[in-house]
């Protein structure tokens, strides 16, 4: 006996939404509880607070970034020519960009952090969140000129390597700085369980994100990558704003 594919497409779909939500609420849950238990130690709170607004704009920055895997994705493979120096390559070749830059660009970044960090004008975390925001977003207003650009053909593969290079300065920007302040800032008896729900951090993204790029064909293209550049944008001026405050909270 066949199934209907309505039904089919239904419980996919429930299934999803029941994912998405199950996702949303597990931290919300977490960071509720923690709060309520920490009522009487105001230190301690005020580092669940902190970590919290962190939590979010960590949410906000892998809702931007893992696009790369999604519809930046199909963009590579629908929309952009799979040639360098005139030898072609599948399209998914595109996602290895990526890790590769990260590889050869976390030591450069390291020397960087090290030599502020010796002269003392290391950016707190909140600042590091921020850059790392910000570098999202500009990558999304790149996207907008390739997809404006592939209205009247393929674009060049240079369009995503240089998006993929902006990605991977942003994700080394926020990602080591996020799991060092999810560890000092987590309760002293719990810092495996918050570093646990620290990396739900990037599930939460993923499903919002996820659910918006059901937009990707009916916005279009540019207009799309626009929207997830301007929520990047709000997000880098958000923690902006709440720099000071949070420092003030936790100094560094």
């Amino acid at each position: 006996m066949f199934l209907d594919p309505l039904v089919l497409q239904v419980s996919a779909n429930a299934i999803e939404l029941g994912i998405t939500l199950v996702t949303l609420l597990v931290p919300i849950a977490w960071f509720t509880r923690t709060l309520r238990a920490e009522r009487g130690n105001a230190e301690q709170r005020n580092r669940m607070l902190v970590l919290l607004v962190l939590f979010c704009a960590a949410a906000v920055f892998w809702l931007v970034y893992d696009q790369a895997g999604s519809t930046v994705a199909i963009f590579a493979q629908e929309d952009t020519e799979n040639t360098v120096l005139g030898k072609s390559f599948p399209s998914s070749w595109f996602q290895s960009v990526n890790p590769l830059l990260i590889i050869a660009l976390a030591p450069v970044m390291a020397i960087i952090s090290t030599a502020l960090g010796v002269r003392g004008k290391q950016p707190g975390t909140a600042y590091n969140f921020a850059g790392g925001l910000l570098l999202v977003a500009i990558s999304m207003g790149v996207m907008v000129f390739a997809a404006q650009a592939a209205i009247n053909g393929k674009v060049e593969a240079m369009w995503l390597i240089a998006v993929f290079a902006i990605l991977a300065v942003g994700e080394l920007m926020l990602s080591p700085v996020g799991m060092a302040a999810a560890t000092r800032l987590s309760p002293p008896n719990r810092v495996s369980q918050t570093l646990g729900v620290w990396f739900l951090a990037t599930s939460v993204g993923d499903a919002i994100g996820g659910r918006l790029a059901q937009f990707y064909d009916s916005l279009g293209h540019a207009a799309f990558f626009g929207m997830l550049g301007l929520i990047a944008l709000v997000a880098t001026f958000v923690v902006l704003a709440l720099a000071r405050p949070l420092d003030r909270l936790v100094p560094d």
